[in-house]
């Protein structure tokens, strides 16, 4: 299991949802996985 796997697995233990995945690229061209996360959160 890569590292990304592992943290998202971890954040959706905690309650956070995956809502968007997309791919970005920094500027010396070393890619990224984006991942935005939702939680819910109660009174």
């Amino acid at each position: 299991m890569t590292d990304r796997h592992y943290n998202i697995e971890l954040y959706r233990s905690l309650g956070y949802v995956v809502t968007k995945e997309e791919k970005g690229e920094k500027r010396n061209g070393i890619s990224l996985a984006i991942a935005t996360m939702e939680k819910q959160l109660t009174n």
